[in-house]
Parts: structure tokens; C-alpha cells; sequence
């Protein structure tokens, strides 16, 4: 499936669930046809951005409706995540960022990069899902920028996000819960 943006605008990643992991970012992306598929959205952004993007509500980042106004920030845009929670499940670019909601990062590749200055404000809290319980990492808070603040009162919070007891490398053998290498406790 080929995303082709009209002008003025970019394409940003693909959303839905019958994405194929790791290929949220691919334009063109390869779906296999081996079932029914119904969830695959092109999500587009400005490319003459520049404005204010005000988030308010809770869902996906892709929730264009959360957004004042309607749509998605474009990579110039300065982002302030006013109320509620937003997942952030795939990477994307702003001018800016102002977090006082709960943000929460999904999936190992998602980044988000900005221009300039990232704020937790002190109400504003970064944080990762529950812990995973595979054997591969999944989640981390990852953003590149070239100021950041944490105002008193705001958070990176990862704790208990990492792997959930009993899983991932060091758990402990079969009927050792005890054994292994991490110590970190439960």
C-alpha cells in the first residue's frame, strides 16, 4: 500500500492494527492478504506548520479529533499535551514540546525528536505500559532534543515497566524463582 500526501503535506507513519510491527514507518508497506483487513489509516501531517498544537482527551496520538486544532502536529509545530493521556506508539518530529498530561510510550522503536525544547511540567508524568512479559524488550521512553526540562513535580517514570516478574533474561530457572542474575527483587 502506497501513501501519496497531497501538497503541503507529509507522510507521517501508517496506524491501525493490521499494520505488521516494526513497519509502521514504511511507505510503501507490504500487508499480507491472508485475512480480512479494515484497520490501516495513512496518517499525514503539514508541512507549512509552525502553529500551536493543543492535545486534550485520552487515545492515540493519532486521534486527530483529541487535537486543537483537528489534525496531527507537523515537525514544526509546538506540542503541548494539556490533559489526559496520549500513547505515543510510533516515532514522530515536532518544533516543541510541553508535556502536563500523562504521556505513554509504546513499542521499542518510538521517538519522539524535537527541534528544540521538551518541558515535564509539574503535573506532567512520561511513563511506559505495564511490564512486558516477553522475552524481548518492548517499551522505553525515548526523546531526542536539544533542551530538556523536568519542572519539580513532573516525572520519567519507568518503575515496574520493564520486564514483569518471572520474565525476560536473568528470571531464574523453571522452580528457582530466586535464581538469577538481577537481584532487583519482585
Amino acid at each position: 500500500i502506497l501513501a501519496t500526501a497531497s501538497n503541503g503535506y507529509y507522510f507521517v507513519a501508517w496506524d491501525g492494527e493490521a499494520v505488521p510491527f516494526g513497519h509502521e514507518l514504511d511507505n510503501p508497506v507490504a500487508v499480507t492478504m491472508d485475512q480480512a483487513r479494515t484497520n490501516i489509516m495513512a496518517v499525514f501531517a503539514s508541512q507549512t506548520s509552525g502553529g500551536l498544537m493543543i492535545w486534550d482527551g485520552l487515545g492515540n496520538w493519532t486521534s486527530y479529533t483529541n487535537w486543537t486544532p483537528n489534525g496531527l502536529p507537523g515537525s514544526n509545530d509546538a506540542v503541548f499535551l494539556r490533559s489526559g493521556t496520549v500513547l505515543v506508539s510510533q516515532a514522530y518530529s515536532m518544533g516543541s514540546l510541553v508535556v502536563s498530561n500523562t504521556l505513554v510510550f509504546s513499542n521499542w522503536n518510538t521517538c519522539l525528536a524535537v527541534a528544540t525544547n521538551v518541558t515535564v511540567a509539574d503535573s506532567g508524568i512520561m511513563t511506559l505500559p505495564a511490564g512486558f512479559t516477553t522475552n524481548q524488550m518492548s517499551n522505553r521512553v525515548w526523546v531526542a532534543c536539544s533542551n530538556f526540562t523536568l519542572d519539580a513535580g513532573g516525572q520519567v517514570l519507568a518503575d515496574e515497566r520493564g520486564y514483569a516478574s518471572g520474565n525476560g533474561p536473568g528470571h531464574g530457572c523453571d522452580g528457582t524463582p530466586s535464581a538469577g542474575g538481577g537481584y532487583g527483587g519482585q
